[in-house]
């Protein structure tokens, strides 16, 4: 089981740089989330990071993690992912 925690400042640096640069994937400089935080996108993705592994995070709009999150759900589901 994958248990996660931010620190304050990884979320600062997330959110400016999401500000800044704009979601990883489209580039939207908003996040779309109520709070207006970035979603900090794990890559590789959570689904498919072999345990213990380097993650990176990169802010995510909420649509793109959402988009993100029914990719993996599909290949779970098919079957291309353990």
């Amino acid at each position: 089981m994958l248990v996660l925690f931010y620190s304050s400042e990884e979320r600062k640096i997330i959110n400016e740089q999401g500000g800044t640069l704009g979601c990883h994937t489209c580039g939207q400089k908003k996040a779309g989330t109520k709070s207006g935080n970035f979603i900090l996108d794990h890559q590789p993705p959570n689904a498919i990071a072999p345990d213990g592994s380097l993650q990176i995070l990169y802010p995510h709009c909420k649509y793109c993690s959402a988009s993100q999150g029914g990719i993996i759900s599909g290949m779970k589901r098919n079957g291309q992912i353990p």
